[in-house]
């Protein structure tokens, strides 16, 4: 089948009639049918097991019966060659990608009712005799009603999106949720997860005082819910979790739910779960605009109520970018728009930092936000937007006229050192051009732009700030280091080319260790980078560090043959040049082992005259 599929045109009506005039030879059509319903429209696929256990369920079933349980060979021969058997898996699916979707076009025509009959299987399963116990009470007794039971996890993850998706109400939903013990056992499976093997009391859920009405709202099943209001009780009541059915509702966007619950006239609207939490709050940080405008529209709602941990609606629709539902709580004209929350971020640093340019924008445009607030580290929007290359962020608060390009945190970074620190030239560029911002403004570290990016490579970078001819090229930051000796230590061989042709940069500045660039180049091995020094013929070969070691010493020391090999052909180099504790190039590369290395030294003929002892060597080895 599958072969026949792949030589057909992909036109959708030669495919069409290929499965049409497949399922008009099926025989028994109404199993058949009743199989691919299951497999069409399941929420995932499902394991052979899974769908012997859903086909052999019938309605008013009280537990299973295993006489009524269809071969897997039966269910795959009815189907005519249109499913298949996953070997490793045991997945039960269609034969063919272009099978998935002819039937997903075509439910209507060949199961119109499936998601009520899944819906109503669902239910009959989680209505059996084996949940009336309610929750298990450990791991071992919930993993076996799991394998006991094979559809119990499908159909109590599922049965409400099926129900939600059903035209008409489906029977047993309400049976189901009238019994509490039941729902508990469903909401076990719910909610469930096992993260590992060490993973244990995975099961001992914390959530309590569930009702039918909680898992209704939840799920967004209308009808459900319509019936279950019926009943007074509970309308508002919380579970462990202070969430109430109208909580639930909002937070996952159930419209015509919410709007049922509302009419009621009997819920809080401001009613707070364990974490301080509102419906509106949950809408919003979740982008339910539907639901957020009929929370609105109640007058009730207090648009600013704020969490635990200090977020409003209005900081977590910027935090997570839902400008419709930003718009729609800026336009109540109640919104507290600098409210800070734990964190010491406000809305409109929450969207710069996470690049929300439109939801940025509808801040701006009210005029009253503080557009330079500093957060706990001292960072501004526009330090946040800098670091993490939003552009079009950057700006529209440069637009402003407000803000401060030269802002420091509390480390003493500005959002250009932001910038050029993470290599993002656009906004390198667009701060240059405001013209007021300090090119060689110092960290507290010392460390400069420049400094910045020429340690992490960051060429254009480089050379954008170069070309203001304002940057010092010999500023020292942490531990004397220049901008040539971090471009020296990291080999970023463009990044040193570029300052040298700047003709201001001294070749030979020492770090605190009395480092040169050339030093650092040679025990590191960047071998492009040591030509480039040496062709200048500006550098001091012989220069020590502050333990006597020299260029040749570092690089014969790590086993550099053609950084050795350069230094070498200089013939300026002092090969037996001693460190503080005796040590000339020849001995370090002899005790490393770096042969290749001590066979150019050796042949200079300049071996040195005065080798360590062979105790020495021995106790440094030790």
């Amino acid at each position: 089948m599958t072969r026949a599929l792949e030589k057909l045109p992909k036109g959708t009506d030669a495919l069409d009639r290929t499965y049409s005039e497949a399922i008009e030879r099926i025989e028994p059509r109404n199993f058949a049918l009743q199989v691919l319903s299951w497999i069409t429209c399941a929420r995932r696929p499902l394991s052979s097991l899974e769908l012997q256990h859903a086909l052999a369920v019938e309605r008013a079933d009280t537990e299973l019966g295993e006489d009524n349980l269809t071969e897997i060979e039966d269910m795959v021969s009815a189907c005519a060659g249109l499913v298949m058997v996953d070997e490793e898996s045991n997945i039960i699916r269609l034969v063919h990608y272009t099978t998935q979707e002819y039937f997903e076009r075509t439910q209507e025509k060949w199961f119109p009712n499936a998601q009520s009959n899944i819906t109503t299987t669902c239910v009959t399963y989680l209505s059996f005799t084996v949940f009336e116990n309610g929750l298990c009470q450990n791991d071992d007794t919930f993993e076996e009603r799991l394998r006991s039971n094979p559809l119990y996890d499908y159909a109590a993850r599922n049965w409400g999106h099926h129900a939600r998706e059903a035209s008409t109400p489906c029977q047993g939903v309400i049976e189901f949720l009238e019994c509490e013990a039941k729902v508990e056992a469903s909401i076990q499976a719910l909610l469930a997860v096992k993260r590992s093997l060490l993973h244990t009391n995975y099961s001992q859920i914390p959530l309590r005082q569930i009702t039918g009405l909680h898992l209704a709202a939840s799920f967004g099943v209308q009808e459900a819910a319509k019936t279950l209001l019926r009943h007074p009780l509970g309308i508002d009541s919380k579970d462990s979790h202070g969430w109430t059915p109208l909580w639930l509702a909002a937070k996952n966007g159930h419209e015509a739910v919410v709007k049922l619950l509302l009419e009621t006239g009997k819920v809080d609207v401001n009613s707070k779960d364990i974490c301080g939490e509102t419906p509106l709050l949950g809408a919003a940080k979740n982008g339910r605009e539907a639901v957020v405008k009929l929370l609105l529209e109640t007058g009730k709602v207090d648009v600013d109520l704020m969490s635990l941990l200090g977020w409003t609606p209005l900081s977590c629709a910027t935090r997570n970018g839902y400008e419709a539902v930003v718009k729609l709580l800026l336009e109540t004209g109640k919104v507290d728009v600098d409210l800070k929350n734990t964190f010491g971020q406000t809305p409109l640093l929450g969207a710069a930092r996470d690049g929300y340019e439109a939801v940025v924008k509808l801040l701006l445009e009210i005029g009253k936000v503080n557009v330079d607030f500093r957060d706990s580290e001292g960072l501004t929007p526009l330090s946040w937007a800098a670091a993490n290359e939003h552009e079009a962020v950057v700006k529209l608060l440069l637009e402003t006229g407000k803000v401060n390009v030269n802002s420091k945190d509390s480390f003493g970074e500005t959002p250009l050192s932001w910038a050029a620190r993470n290599g993002h030239e656009a906004v390198v560029k667009l701060l240059l051009e405001t013209g007021k911002v300090d090119v060689d403004s110092k960290n507290s570290y010392g460390e400069t732009p420049l400094s910045w990016a020429t340690k992490n490579g960051h060429e254009a970078v480089v050379k954008l700030l170069l070309e203001t001819g304002k940057a010092d090229v010999d500023s020292m930051g942490f531990l004397g280091w220049t901008p040539l000796l971090c471009a020296m230590r990291n080999g970023h061989e463009a990044v040193v080319k570029l300052l040298f042709e700047t003709g201001k940069v001294d070749m030979d500045s020492k770090d605190s260790d009395s480092w040169t660039p050339l030093s650092w180049a040679a025990a590191n091995g960047h071998e492009a980078v040591v030509k480039l020094l040496l062709k200048t013929g500006k550098v001091d070969v012989d220069s020590k560090d502050n333990y006597g070691e020299t260029p040749l010493s570092w690089a014969a020391r790590n086993g550099h043959e053609a950084v050795v090999k350069l230094l070498l052909e200089t013939g300026k180099v002092d090969v037996d040049s001693k460190d503080s504790d005796g040590w000339a190039p020849l001995s370090w590369a002899e005790r490393a082992g770096h042969e290749p290395v001590v066979k150019l030294l050796l042949e200079t003929g300049k071996e040195e005259s005065d080798r360590p002892s062979y105790v020495l060597t021995t106790c440094w080895n030790i």
